[in-house]
């Protein structure tokens, strides 16, 4: 029997989610974790009894993957439909490569190679980003299950199968948990199974140590129902209070503990049905969580990329609320309850392929789909790969110095794709066949000491560029050579914030503020570096403070809003004074 305690936990974990989305909960994303501890207990239950067969492990699948799968192809459906219309070519790209992706249950790996950062502002306009949880829980699925029969597969009697079930279960979740911890990769620990097992782990430790073999709870001890109280009040501060002090890098781990006393404390008090903890109505929002968390990131990356930037604003925030909350309803009644019959798994299979087959299509035509004249990209030249083609010219140079000068100086350039961009401004500008120029990325950089030992000029180009990065440049620099610092460059956090705009008479002259971050590290590394510092952000900068986003004759700068375009680069080149980098007396 359904208890609606557990259901009103996961309502309060989906209500903190979506409004950390929307912007209004810092630390929301905690219901995230909850979630998977939650999903830890109820699976460890749901297979109670069960003996290990093929037939069992499928049909326990199968049961997941329609609980699941349905809802996530109506939604790919519905985010292709208005990339068709609406989205610009690189970004409807993506949404067709985390269509596939979604589809597969594989969205969190393709985030952790592509996007590795679930932080960043870019991730408010897709609308497919969070999907990465669906994949996450469907391997979990996949892998438990084994664990749990091949224990019991091992161990003959069930004593002793649930006592070396236990042990494996606390090392499972020790080791996973010091993965997390030890890792430095945030991507890793963010969306990969292992570095989040101890999570579900968490969960499946109260079913194992406190309910398997009881046909009901121990009785509870006159301090149960305070002992709620107080988890329940922490946990609600650690996801709705956004005090750094409270709980700081334990926020998260707290929240897991919080969670698993949670699941052991609930069944052991009356106070658990009173009206608050087993509301009516917070129940059913609970019941309907998985839907509410697929269409919620769907409506307010819509809404981002062609109504309204800002959803903090009275109409949008109540309209992407009241449609979320709608589709919500809708796909919960008729989707999420639908019963698996031969019939529904014929039209899941049929629309399952129809999906991957049109996203495919649409990914290997770089998501071109009409031309885009202010990208200079026509439908009938659209190949795989072509928005990273230019910027990866730059690899061309990575090369060393010819052996035998020609007398032309030499400029070594290092960076990550933004270096490769400044190569590109090179190769437009009026002085790029009088120079000698080569590339390192900023792995093999210090691997190449004969391009320190032959370079005149030195330029530094990175992302999120610190001043550990330039000091260890310039110590290998060698006695006289000159050493700049290009300065990052943005236009914005999405291109849809213009393209929405396409069939308005002033398209071309629409400007964007900077996405957060930029502006602030630019005006670090300019205090620091005045006399070799390119600002490149300056030369985009209106009186106003926005950026431009087109070029003179009407062509965008950046495809993506920070890599450049072909008439990005001439852009740039036309801008930069290029003779203060053969002035000998430039101080390094």
């Amino acid at each position: 029997m359904r208890q609606n305690c557990y259901d009103v936990l996961k309502a309060v974990c989906i209500i903190a989610v979506v409004l950390y989305h929307i912007g209004l909960c810092k630390f929301g994303y905690l219901g995230v974790d909850i979630f998977f501890v939650l999903a830890g207990y109820f699976t460890s239950k749901s297979l109670t009894g069960q003996s290990f067969s093929g037939s069992a492990y499928v049909r326990f699948l199968g049961n997941r993957l329609f609980r699941l799968l349905p809802l996530l192809l109506i939604a790919c459906i519905c985010v292709l439909a208005f990339g068709w219309w609406f989205m610009m070519p690189d970004d409807y790209e993506n949404a067709a490569q985390s269509a596939i992706a979604t589809c597969f249950f594989g969205n969190n790996m393709l985030q952790a190679i592509t996007v590795k950062d679930y932080w960043a502002v870019a991730n408010e306009f897709k609308p497919l980003m969070h999907t990465w949880y669906a994949g996450t829980l469907m391997q979990f699925y996949a892998v438990w299950p084994l664990l749990i029969w091949f224990i019991a597969f091992l161990v003959k009697k069930p004593r002793r199968s649930q006592s070396l079930l236990l042990y494996l279960l606390a090392a499972v979740g020790l080791c996973s948990f010091a993965l997390w911890v030890a890792t430095p990769d945030e991507a890793a620990r963010f969306y990969y199974l292992p570095y989040r097992l101890w999570e579900f782990c968490a969960g499946a430790a109260v079913f194992y140590f406190f309910e398997k073999n009881q046909a009901t709870p121990s009785p509870a001890h006159r301090y149960v129902g305070g002992a709620l109280i107080f988890a329940y009040a922490i946990l609600l501060a650690l996801m709705f209070c956004d005090a750094e002090w409270l709980g700081g890098h334990l926020r998260q781990p707290l929240a897991v503990v919080l969670s698993a006393s949670l699941l052991f404390l609930l069944p052991r008090t009356p106070l658990a049905q009173a009206n608050v903890l087993s509301n009516e109505l917070l129940a059913r929002i609970g019941a309907a969580s998985f839907s509410i968390y697929v269409w919620h990131q769907v409506v307010f990356a819509v809404t981002r990329y062609s109504f309204a930037s800002d959803l903090l604003v009275l109409k949008p925030f109540v309209a992407v609320l009241s449609v979320t909350f709608l589709l919500s309803f809708l796909s919960y009644r008729y989707v999420e309850r639908v019963r698996a019959s031969r019939r529904m798994w014929s039209a899941v299979s049929v629309t399952f392929v129809v999906v991957c087959a049109f996203s495919l299509c649409i990914y290997v035509r770089a998501g071109v789909v009409r031309d885009v004249p202010e990208l200079e990209v026509r439908c009938a030249d659209a190949h795989r790969g072509m928005w990273s083609e230019y910027c990866d010219r730059g690899y061309r140079y990575d090369k060393d110095f010819a052996a035998v000068g020609a007398g032309k100086p030499r400029w070594y350039v290092i960076g990550n794709s933004f270096g490769r961009d400044f190569l590109n401004i090179i190769d437009e500008s009026p002085i790029a066949d009088s120079i000698e120029v080569v590339y390192s990325d900023m792995e093999t950089y210090d691997l190449r000491p004969q391009r320190f030992a032959k370079a005149d000029v030195v330029f530094l180009s990175s992302l999120l560029l610190d001043e550990d990065g330039v000091s260890e440049v310039r110590s290998l620099c060698r006695p006289g050579t000159k050493l700049f610092i290009i300065g990052e460059k943005n236009f914005g956090e999405s291109n849809g914030q213009v393209y929405r705009h396409r069939f308005s008479p002033s398209y071309h002259s629409l400007s964007l503020p900077l996405a957060a971050g930029y502006a602030e590290r630019n005006a670090r590394l300019k205090s620091l570096y005045p006399d070799i510092f390119i600002d490149l952000i300056a030369m985009a900068t209106l009186p106003d403070g926005r950026v431009r986003v087109f070029t003179d004759e009407g062509l965008l700068i950046s495809h993506d809003c920070r890599h450049l375009t072909r008439a990005g680069a001439r852009f740039y080149a036309e801008r930069i004074d290029w003779t203060r980098f053969f002035n000998n007396d430039c101080d390094r």
